[in-house]
């Protein structure tokens, strides 16, 4: 409740949880909750009124696991 900057859920759970209304209370309007693609058939597409959206969980830890490319003004930037 009151995460105003609460933007993204992610469950490993094949099946949604409960979620009461109040849960998620005042959070951004664009909250979204994430599944795990392999269980889309088990998920609604929304919990009380809060979209539910497939992911992968595989491609998304490669995406995190790199460092982003950064700027030559963010490279000329950084000093140890």
């Amino acid at each position: 409740m009151w995460c105003t900057e609460l933007r993204s859920v992610y469950f490993k759970s094949d099946t949604s949880p409960k979620v009461f209304e109040n849960n998620f209370a005042h959070c951004h309007p664009k909250l979204t909750f994430y599944y795990p693609e392999e269980y889309k058939a088990n998920w609604p597409e929304t919990l009380n009124g809060i979209p539910c959206r497939p992911w992968n969980p595989e491609k998304s830890a490669n995406r995190l696991s790199e460092e982003p490319e950064k700027t030559e003004e963010q490279r000329e930037s950084f000093s140890p």
